[in-house]
């Protein structure tokens, strides 16, 4: 079994016998922008520093290591590899892409609600300011996530 991850779990992964495969990529920066910009909207201060550009350009480095992951010899074992299916959770951004490309099952695991309901909002979105019935405003926001998600 094959884990596609982030570097920096890579001991982690292989302590638990299993073949690491790093796609790129910092958790920690990505953490950091999400909680410099809690809202949809990037503050304006990401903007003039130029945060979004270093964002999207990890986010491609990223998008290329998990493609690589599905079908690349291991670094280690350089053993042929093809996956067979992708457990992902939603922010890993290529999973379904990937998946459908190579005819894989796909299924999705993570610890918040993530597909649209009107009991819950997206974990991303920021709705303090919501009127008291939040039913549409929780539907919309996982709408506006992802749609967002895709702006970059």
């Amino acid at each position: 079994m094959r884990v596609a991850t982030h570097d920096v779990f890579a001991d982690f992964v292989q302590k638990a016998d299993l073949e690491f495969y790093p796609v790129g990529g910092d958790p920690a920066a990505l953490m950091a922008y999400m909680v410099k910009n809690p809202s949809l909207m990037p503050s304006l201060q990401t903007i003039m520093e130029g945060e979004i550009g270093h964002k999207r350009a990890m986010v491609a480095n990223m998008l290329d290591g998990f493609w690589d992951s599905c079908l690349r010899p291991g670094p280690v074992t350089d053993l042929p590899f093809v996956a067979d299916a992708i457990i992902a959770n939603p922010p890993s951004f290529a999973h379904v892409h990937c998946a459908q490309a190579l005819g894989i099952p796909v299924p999705m695991m993570f610890t918040m609600p993530w597909s649209p309901t009107k009991a819950f909002p997206h974990p991303l979105a920021n709705l303090a300011n919501a009127s008291d019935d939040r039913g549409w405003a929780n539907l919309m926001s996982h709408h506006l996530v992802e749609w967002m998600t895709w702006q970059g």
